[in-house]
């Protein structure tokens, strides 16, 4: 209730109360008895204004208790209105980093980040190396130090075909889509197996395929021996951030 309602709520309680003065009087008038007149005037008067400043209390406190509620209300929902907007642009960012992260470079450079730190927790920092280089020219991600020999770790696991695999909803989509992943990781392990097992500059007759998902590790233990078999003919060993 704003303060103009209040003025003419005042102004009709007024009108009011003129009405009733002027009846009383005329019928005071009437009787001729000037005492009683003004003893009743005076009275009314006074009953009048006590009436008139309760009624203007009460309206000043109703009005402003309404307004404290509609003050809370639009915190409120400036408040609502302020996390769904974080929310969007929360939603927004996620999709852009997936976006960003679709990139295979990208996906190998965050797989070597993880396993450095992987190593750097489990390892002495002389016990490894990253980005080894070889005399051919080829560097490998990362390489284990041991007192027996060097062992090459590569951290470019191919992920592509196998987040499209777990997106398909189809069954026959879904196998096109496993062909595709295994055939990527076997041509992977051909070139882990051919660039990076080197017993001639100190390497083990062997190398690891790091392959930084669980998922993804267990999908090819599980679902797709044939590729653990192929691994292992190969003399790559893949091997899991908890493995």
């Amino acid at each position: 209730m704003d303060s103009q309602t209040i003025v003419l709520i005042i102004g009709v309680l007024v009108i009011i109360a003129l009405v009733i003065i002027y009846s009383q009087l005329k019928k005071l008038n009437d009787s001729k008895n000037s005492d009683e007149t003004t003893k009743l005037l005076s009275q009314l008067v006074s009953d009048m204004r006590g009436s008139m400043d309760n009624t203007t209390d009460s309206m000043v406190r109703q009005t402003k208790a309404i307004n404290e509620r509609l003050d809370r209300a639009a915190s409120v929902i400036a408040g609502v209105s302020k996390s769904v907007g974080e929310m969007t642009e929360l939603g927004r960012s996620m999709r852009d980093l997936q976006e960003f992260l679709r990139s295979p470079k990208l996906r190998g450079q965050i797989g070597e980040a993880v396993l450095k730190d992987l190593l750097g927790q489990a390892l002495p920092k002389e016990h490894f190396h990253m980005q080894y280089p070889f005399k051919g020219g080829e560097i490998v991600d990362a390489a284990l130090k041991l007192e027996q020999g060097i062992i090459p770790i590569d951290a470019k696991f191919p992920m592509e075909n196998f987040r499209k695999m777990s997106k398909a909803k189809e069954e026959k989509e879904r196998g096109i889509y496993r062909k595709a992943f295994i055939s990527d990781v076997k041509k992977h392990i051909d070139a882990i197996s051919t660039k990076y097992i080197r017993p001639q500059e100190g390497t083990l007759d062997f190398a690891l395929m790091y392959i930084p998902a669980e998922p993804v590790y267990y999908e090819i233990l599980t679902n797709n021996p044939e590729i653990d078999d192929y691994a292992y003919q190969k003399r790559v060993r893949p091997v899991s951030p908890n493995t």
